[in-house]
Parts: structure tokens; C-alpha cells; sequence
């Protein structure tokens, strides 16, 4: 839980690395403890899920292409939001995604009421902590811009996910 990541530009993007067993659940969300709003980042059916709602009102899903090998290796993925419509990319690539609900594709978390918290591994809203993640997760960032298709290659390319337990063994410091 880090409670005080509440982005508050109108565009954004979040980049991170995952490395899963089992293709499930929440890697991270942004949600409001007392009301049913939220943007969160789910794993279903071999594809990265973007779920965005506010006091209740679905605003959007929007899933990626098919992951291919999903579990068991390490994927990067982003999800850009220019201030029209939100976009998911997989391993450095724009994915041809897909809206399965669509009533908003430009909401944004300062558009979301009452959001105080932002969580790694599962979600929380409602009072509830529930779809806690299994896997590993690396090197998210939260921007406050929409990240470049070039700058989001650059991040893919430059990296390959390192659980930091590994990092620590390495040098010692575990």
C-alpha cells in the first residue's frame, strides 16, 4: 500500500515488469476505500485487463492482445493515457487492444472520486483488500505524462525484470 501516489495530471502512464505463475489477479490499482472507484491492472485469460470505475459507473475495461508464454517469464507492460484514450503496451509493443466497455476511454485517476490509496499485488476499495497477486513484480513507475511508444521500446529493451531478492543475494546484502 502506498497511499500517498495519487497522480494528479490529466495524462499518465505506468510501466512495470511481471513474472507469474498463474496468469490471475491484480498487479496494482488506485482505489477508494469508502466507494466503488478504481483503476486497476488485472491478469485474465492470457491478457492484461484495465478496469476503470467511479462511484460505481463503469468508465472502462480495455484488455491487450493475448500474452504469449504468460506465465513463467518475465513480461514488461505499460498502460499510456493521453487525455482521449487509454492504450495497453506488452513486451515494448503497442498491443491491439480491445474495449469491452467504453463509456469513458479518456478517464484518468484525477477524474476518479475519492481515491486515497494505490496498492502492489492486489486491490483494495470498498473497504475490502481482495485479488492479491502471485508473482513477481519490477521496476514500476508512475508518470505523470504519456510515456513515448520510443520511450516505452527503450524501457523494454533496457530491462528484463530482476526479483530484488536475486539483486540482494548478489551482492550480498541478504
Amino acid at each position: 500500500s502506498i497511499d500517498t501516489l495519487i497522480p494528479t495530471a490529466a495524462t499518465g502512464s505506468v510501466f512495470w515488469w511481471f513474472n507469474c505463475t498463474v496468469f490471475s489477479d491484480v498487479h496494482w490499482g488506485w482505489g477508494d476505500t469508502n466507494a466503488d472507484t478504481f483503476i486497476f491492472c488485472e491478469l485474465s485469460n492470457s491478457k492484461v485487463s484495465i478496469y476503470a470505475r467511479n462511484t460505481g459507473t463503469n468508465k472502462f475495461f480495455l484488455d491487450s492482445d493475448t500474452v504469449s508464454n504468460p506465465t513463467g517469464y518475465w513480461h514488461s507492460a505499460c498502460l499510456t493515457q493521453d487525455g482521449t484514450e487509454a492504450k495497453i503496451y506488452i513486451d515494448g509493443a503497442l498491443s491491439n487492444s480491445s474495449f469491452s466497455q467504453d463509456a469513458d476511454k479518456g478517464f484518468w485517476i484525477p477524474d476518479a472520486s475519492g481515491i486515497d490509496n494505490f496498492t502492489l499485488g492486489m486491490e483494495r476499495r470498498n473497504s475490502l483488500s481482495l485479488n492479491f497477486y502471485n508473482g513477481l513484480l519490477d521496476e514500476l513507475s508512475v508518470w505523470s505524462r504519456e510515456l513515448t511508444a520510443a520511450e516505452i521500446s527503450t524501457l523494454h529493451n533496457s530491462g528484463a525484470g530482476i526479483p530484488i531478492g536475486s539483486i540482494w543475494k548478489e551482492k550480498g546484502t541478504a
